[in-house]
């Protein structure tokens, strides 16, 4: 088993990685580590579904 020092790993790699592990258990820590990190928006504020595409990239590390 191989453990890796999650906050070592940019919000980018967690993602790529949540991706691929998405629906498992092994997602939990890396949802845990996205969560303790300050949000940085990546959709336009003027865009007027913003909120559920932000809340949308948080639960599953993709948009629409």
């Amino acid at each position: 088993m191989t453990i890796l020092d999650l906050s070592t790993l940019t919000t980018q790699q967690l993602k790529d990685i949540a991706w691929q592990l998405r629906g498992t258990p092994a997602v939990e820590p890396i949802y845990r580590e996205l969560g303790s990190r300050p949000k940085s928006i990546v959709i336009a504020p003027e865009d007027p579904q913003w909120p559920e595409k932000v809340n949308q990239i948080l639960t599953e590390g993709s948009p629409s």
